[in-house]
């Protein structure tokens, strides 16, 4: 049987592969379906293979992952101290989505980026000269507004914090730079500028398929309606995008944003947080390279919408 990736969905070739060929997770520890083998989703009540009942696993803490509608200016020190621990570290009684769900995802070029699992603090750089960072984006559109060493991210008690590593051009949370040796956490949907213009973006994500707690508040706990409710919602999300696919190739910006505002406030209702993020960033100024740019950004929420698929497929 294929080895579903559960952290991008790729299915991987039959074998005894220990990494993810697409997107390089470590796939050793992940559990499979007792009955089928098949990959065993973190999110998971039934196999999506054979059908079968999961055994019970903790749910997820949805308070983990509240939404933010509008994310807000902060800059809130935080004392690190001795508590820095390895990045989300395997945790067997954890769901996979827990362990692997923080990204960052670069505006300009629609890249979905994961933070490595073994790695604290992880730092934000140019390859060079001896130094090889956690994330090097040597290669990425624009990098030259990015330092050697330009940031660094930490994590805290499953909190993400950043810190501004004296870089040349500084390091922006929401438009306000962050001060020299402050740490900032961030929040689901805060935008990291490196330099004063939008040249060099990344958005923080926590990538659960679905907002739990703002799907149960919207069915009032009813499990079947949450179904039918994300049943309908993925119907509309893939016309929307056929949509979307069709705009760019005809290249009608305006059907392109309208529909895009559709689906940004679609995915918003029903909790489809990872969605509402990336439609909405057809929302903001256009980049001299748009159309490439709004291409790798429909591949991404096309992945994204594959992942509300199977939320819904085996969670009810």
């Amino acid at each position: 049987m294929n080895r579903l990736c559960p952290h991008c969905f790729y299915q991987n070739e039959p074998g005894k592969q220990s990494s993810c060929a697409r997107c390089q997770q470590d796939l050793t520890n992940v559990p499979c379906c007792q009955n089928c083998g098949a990959t065993q989703l973190g999110f998971a009540r039934y196999c999506y293979h054979c059908g079968l009942r999961l055994l019970p696993a903790n749910l997820i803490d949805t308070n983990s992952f509240a939404y933010l509608k509008h994310a807000k200016n902060r800059s809130t020190a935080v004392d690190l101290g001795l508590e820095v621990e390895l990045v989300e570290q395997f945790d067997p009684q954890a769901t996979q989505f827990q362990q692997e769900s923080l990204r960052l995802l670069h505006v300009q070029s629609g890249t979905l980026l994961a933070l490595p699992a073994r790695a604290n603090p992880i730092l934000i750089g140019k390859a060079g000269a001896g130094r090889c960072p956690h994330i090097d984006v040597l290669d990425f559109p624009n990098s030259e507004v990015v330092s050697r060493q330009q940031a660094s991210l930490h994590v805290v008690r499953k909190q993400c914090a950043i810190a501004d590593l004296d870089s040349t051009n500084g390091t922006y949370i929401n438009a306000v730079p962050l001060p020299a040796g402050h740490h900032q956490l961030l929040q689901f949907g805060d935008r990291i500028n490196f330099g004063p213009a939008d040249k060099f973006t990344l958005l923080f994500i926590r990538e659960l398929p679905i907002n739990l707690k703002h799907l149960q508040t919207l069915s009032g706990g009813d499990g079947e309606f949450e179904h039918e409710i994300l049943e309908t919602y993925g119907q509309r999300a893939q016309q929307s995008l056929e949509q979307m696919k069709a705009a760019l190739v005809q290249q009608d910006q305006d059907q392109l944003v309208s529909t895009a505002e559709d689906l940004t406030l679609a995915s918003y209702n029903v909790g489809a947080q990872v969605v509402h993020l990336l439609a909405s960033q057809f929302q903001t100024p256009r980049q001299d390279n748009a159309a490439n740019f709004d291409r790798q950004l429909l591949k991404v929420i096309e992945e994204a919408l594959q992942k509300v698929r199977f939320f819904t497929k085996v969670y009810y």
